[in-house]
């Protein structure tokens, strides 16, 4: 069956919303930055990034990670970095920090509140005060401090980031100089404060770093773990830098798939993503800048099955099997009722049925069930929403098979 494929480009259909709150933002939080309103409490006297501005954000960053990358943070006897992308501009999450910016608060908002379907976000945060009117602006100020953050900066976190937060705080370096994330967007808003005069500056990275025991980057020969569909450094052409792996185009990186499973589908054109569905047939898979996923919307009193048709076994023992998915209402702050069920069926014997609940996570969670035999396996999911509810959503990605327990 060949399910709608949607690339998302969602700045240009942002704009062509004219400024309204998208139904995936609703989604993703009841207050999500980018549907608020500049705060009125403020006075606004400049906002904005301006295209020179994105070329200071993009070159110092760049600079600094290149930096890391190929050994010459000396200073601080930094390891290389094999993995290390270089980063590029994106309009949606530089839109979602203008957002952040306009309220005119030097705190974080929520990581859900920021949070864009491509990708989970981080984000960066710099503010400065004087009595009088800031006559320049300071990007290059800006990333420079949250790189200084090196001198406190413990090396035994790079094989697994444990927290940035301090004291003293190293988070903002850690975000600055994470490897995978690979788009950056900025916003930044000048305001008076009663007698002050502050200068809030805002940066959101896709896909977010800082997240807990992952690798901040992996450490080797520079460009050694860059994803096949992108280049190294001078190799590249145009603006680039030692060490740093290049994307092109918005296309998600890609890399070489792993070996000994028995069956794995992450939606991208593999024969083991083979499926009919029943029911609804509203199954669509969606192509990002962090890989595809393939998901479902339904209306109260609707349901869905999606069943894979290659079946799957290990030679002898158990197997895991293991999937990705989110699931939730299609407004956050409704009520979660969708309910979710992997099954798992016997090609040779029809009355056969073994399931598993999947409980609800706005996020994607990973989970996996030992199957305790090895003979061909079927896999399906049913996915239902009872009647006087509301919309709820299933994603799915990169469900894989392997011999043994999970």
């Amino acid at each position: 069956m060949h399910f709608q494929v949607i690339l998302m480009m969602m700045w240009l259909w942002l704009e062509a919303e004219g400024g309204t709150c998208p139904t995936l933002y609703k989604r993703y939080s009841k207050h999500h930055t980018y549907c608020l309103h500049p705060n009125s409490t403020c006075k606004i006297l400049t906002r904005g990034v301006s295209s020179g501005d994105k070329e200071i954000i993009l070159r110092e960053h760049n600079k600094l990670r290149s930096r890391v990358a190929t050994g010459k943070e000396t200073k601080y006897s930094l390891p290389k970095a094999s993995d290390m992308m270089q980063l590029v501009w994106d309009d949606e999450l530089a839109s979602v920090a203008q957002k952040h910016a306009d309220q005119c608060v030097f705190e974080h908002d929520c990581n859900d509140c920021r949070n864009v379907q491509n990708f989970g976000v981080g984000q960066n945060l710099h503010l400065r005060t004087s009595s009088a009117k800031f006559s320049d602006i300071t990007w290059a100020g800006a990333v420079n401090g949250w790189y200084d953050e090196v001198k406190d900066f413990n090396k035994r976190q790079i094989s697994g980031f444990i927290d940035g937060k301090g004291p003293p705080q190293t988070g903002h370096f850690t975000q600055a100089v994470w490897a995978t994330s690979w788009r950056v967007g900025c916003g930044r808003s000048m305001f008076k404060d009663g007698n002050t005069f502050k200068d809030l500056y805002t940066c959101n990275y896709g896909p977010g770093g800082n997240m807990k025991n992952a690798i901040i980057y992996t450490k080797g020969k520079p460009c050694s773990g860059c994803p096949l569909n992108s280049c190294c450094g001078k190799a590249c052409g145009g603006i680039s830098y030692d060490g740093l792996c290049k994307m092109s185009g918005n296309t998600a990186p890609q890399y070489s798939p792993p070996k000994g499973f028995a069956f794995r589908c992450t939606f991208n054109g593999e024969s083991d993503c083979a499926t009919t569905t029943s029911g609804a047939k509203k199954w669509k898979t969606i192509k990002t800048l962090s890989g595809s996923f393939i998901g479902i919307v339904l209306n109260p009193g609707e349901s869905s099955t999606l069943s894979f048709t290659v079946p799957f076994g290990v030679s002898d023992g158990s197997m895991c099997v293991e999937s990705y998915y989110r699931k939730g209402p299609q407004v956050a702050g409704q009520v979660a009722a969708g309910n979710a069920v992997e099954k798992f069926g016997d090609p040779a014997d029809p009355s056969f049925d073994y399931s598993t609940p999947l409980k609800e996570s706005t996020d994607f969670m990973q989970f996996g069930v030992t199957l305790g035999w090895n003979t061909k396996t079927t896999l399906s999911v049913v996915f239902s929403v009872p009647p006087g509810t509301a919309p709820q959503y299933l994603e799915m990605k990169d469900i894989s098979v392997r011999k043994g327990e999970c």
